[in-house]
């Protein structure tokens, strides 16, 4: 070989070395700063605001009895996350069985359904019954616009977003991922380009948006982002890169309403990009950033580059492949770790 080929293959070589020296410093510190819930991510932005409007509206008996139906939910919810199914099963036919006992408004009526369907739901996720969930979404849905139109709610436009986002988590556990990644992308066109390109049976039209906090919005930006991320997280292939270019048009928005509140997923659209270009080098640069900065409000950002990251590293030799078994053992017991990342132990591990 040449001395100037030598010498080059040294010097990419000692760059990379660098890279990845900088990628596991990066990650230790990123490691140490926990995730930062905003007033939005956290739910408080939206409510307080809609415990407002609600409590005008309805009568005190009514407004007692609804408080006391969101702590039963939330039992019965936090059960079923929790892995207490059946708990969580009789908790829910309890707050039916109360709710269809009462003789009351149709305000009240309506958001006793949504709010017990829109949680029940995730009990059928868990119980990976995906159709049931999905019908109590779709429902709950409907009945938020019926808030909106009849009751002037316009708040609930933003509880659409969020059963929206629970309807692409069902696609991505169905192993449906490019439906999941087509309904992240077009709910984000829908906030980001402020269009109604959603069906009414999804999303209310763009202008009640106007009504709900910017931040609340741009929150809703990065979650739906976010999904779409763990599902491309670690892949380079066709179809990943076909999925990723409904996605990629984002990465530069600016000037709209949500754009201070949406960066972390702005900044992961530009990372990946990086990453799917094929040239490890800017890629792993940009995502030391993104890793160092910690897992913020949405930490499936930083858990996607890490697959990202532990990805390219494989490609990159020796060190590189060092380098990402290090990755995935330092950060798949981390709190909040996707089950994406503990598949992939597990795999090794085999």
């Amino acid at each position: 070989m040449p001395k100037r080929c030598r010498h080059e293959r040294r010097q990419a070589v000692t760059g990379f070395s660098t890279l990845l020296a900088g990628i596991r410093q990066a990650v230790l510190d990123g490691q140490t700063l926990p995730p930062t819930p905003t007033a939005a991510s956290s739910g408080r932005a939206f409510a307080e605001p809609f415990g407002r409007a609600v409590r005008a509206q309805l009568s005190d008996g009514e407004w007692t009895a609804f408080t006391g139906l969101l702590d039963g939910q939330d039992r019965a919810l936090k059960a079923a996350q929790a892995g207490r199914l059946d708990q969580a099963a009789i908790g829910f036919a309890a707050l039916r069985t109360d709710h269809a006992g009462r003789s009351a408004s149709p305000l009240f009526e309506a958001l006793g359904e949504i709010f017990i369907g829109a949680a029940e739901a995730y009990l059928m996720y868990r119980r990976a019954d995906y159709g049931a969930a999905e019908r109590l979404i779709r429902h709950a849905s409907l009945l938020d616009q019926v808030l909106i139109d009849r009751h002037g709610l316009s708040l609930m436009s933003a509880h659409r977003l969020q059963l929206g986002h629970n309807l692409m988590r069902i696609d991505a556990r169905r192993g449906r991922q490019r439906e999941a990644v087509d309904l992240a992308a077009d709910f984000m066109a829908y906030l980001d380009w402020e269009d109604d390109v959603l069906p009414v049976d999804l999303a209310s039209p763009r202008r009640q948006l106007d009504a709900v906090p910017p931040s609340v919005v741009g929150h809703y930006f990065d979650r739906l982002c976010s999904e779409a991320a763990m599902v491309l997280a670690g892949r380079f292939d066709a179809d990943a890169r076909s999925m990723f270019t409904r996605l990629a048009p984002h990465a530069n928005r600016q000037g709209n309403a949500i754009s201070a509140h949406c960066g972390e997923a702005r900044a992961w659209l530009a990372c990946k990009t990086l990453a799917l270009a094929g040239n490890p080098g800017p890629f792993l640069a940009e995502a030391t950033t993104i890793l160092a900065a910690g897992r913020q409000s949405e930490p499936l950002f930083w858990f996607a580059t890490v697959l990202d990251v532990a990805g390219h590293c494989r490609t990159l030799g020796a060190e590189g492949s060092d380098t990402a078994a290090w990755l995935v053992e330092r950060t798949h017991r981390m709190e909040g770790a996707p089950f994406a990342l503990k598949k992939l132990v597990e795999a090794e591990n085999a």
